[in-house]
């Protein structure tokens, strides 16, 4: 019997400390069955667009679409931790990039933070 209890009780303390411990992302999820690529591959817009938004959808392979429209040249990737996603857009020979940290991935949610601290928040379409 009391080793009963004291397996439960060493569970319990194992379950709490696996839900509690951080996130990769400050607002979340803290768990998810889904991988990044699966909850980021999506049509997203801004959630503060009322009417006639812009639509882009982040393919698997790495190409963006907007609005139906494949752009050519154009790239997103996660950064090497995961904590960034990085558009790279190429047009003739220069190549830019820029990256922004994400603060929410979930299956509904993108929310992305520019080097000036400004929150965008995405909603799937």
């Amino acid at each position: 019997m009391k080793s009963i209890v004291k397996f439960s009780v060493i569970a319990v303390i194992a379950i709490a400390a696996t839900f509690s411990s951080c996130g990769k992302y400050s607002d979340g999820p803290k768990i998810s069955l889904k991988s990044k690529t699966a909850r980021i591959c999506r049509e997203w817009v801004d959630a503060n667009c009322s009417s006639s938004c812009d639509v882009t959808e982040l393919k698997k392979d790495g190409s963006i679409v907007v609005n139906g429209t494949a752009w050519s040249g154009a790239k997103w990737a996660f950064s090497s931790d995961k904590k960034n996603l990085e558009m790279t857009y190429t047009f003739g020979s220069v190549s830019t990039t820029s990256s922004s940290e994400i603060t929410r991935l979930t299956s509904k949610d993108l929310w992305l933070k520019d080097s000036g601290g400004t929150v965008t928040k995405n909603k799937a379409k």
